[in-house]
């Protein structure tokens, strides 16, 4: 399992769980990059898929375009995703805000799932526009293929990662 972590304000990391780090960036206030390690290698990215899923929902939240008190229903696909999971249940209608809360808390792959179908339209759709707004952040190598992360063949440069370092989706 790699661990994504920011060592200081201005730097990236990836690192295999209890082992030394296998990528390393770090930049200026200005994002240019003053030292970097293996920052070109490339490493699996379930959790900032996620990310990018909830962002591409906070904003459409923030244009008027969804709510966060949408209530999207949980359909036989969502819940047979496996991986991680959030624990909700076919049949059931679930608020946007709830869904956001346990895609990105929990890293559910079921409710990243049913964010990009309720704002895309259809998986094609989201996952087009995830791509799309990867590379506004400049995250230029990035490719995102689904909007949960499974299957688990997407990958990220740690030196991408860092561009965004200060956006916050809070």
């Amino acid at each position: 399992t790699n661990i994504y972590e920011k060592k200081y304000s201005n730097s990236f990391a990836v690192r295999k769980s209890g082992q030394n780090y296998i990528s390393e960036v770090l930049a200026d206030e200005k994002g240019n990059v003053i030292k970097g390690e293996n920052q070109d290698t490339v490493h699996p990215i379930a959790s900032l898929t996620k990310l990018m899923t909830a962002l591409l929902a906070i904003e459409d939240i923030e244009r008027g375009k969804i709510s966060k008190d949408d209530k999207i229903y949980v359909s036989r696909e969502a819940v047979r995703l496996g991986g991680s999971i959030s624990g909700i249940r076919y049949d059931e209608n679930v608020t946007m805000g709830d869904l956001l809360k346990s895609a990105i808390v929990q890293s559910g792959n079921d409710s990243a799932y049913l964010i990009g179908k309720h704002v895309g339209g259809n998986e094609e759709k989201f996952v087009e526009r995830m791509n799309e707004r990867a590379k506004q952040l400049g995250m230029i190598k990035t490719n995102f293929y689904s909007s949960s992360g499974l299957p688990p063949y997407y990958y990220e440069r740690a030196g991408s990662i860092l561009k965004n370092r200060d956006y916050d989706v809070s």
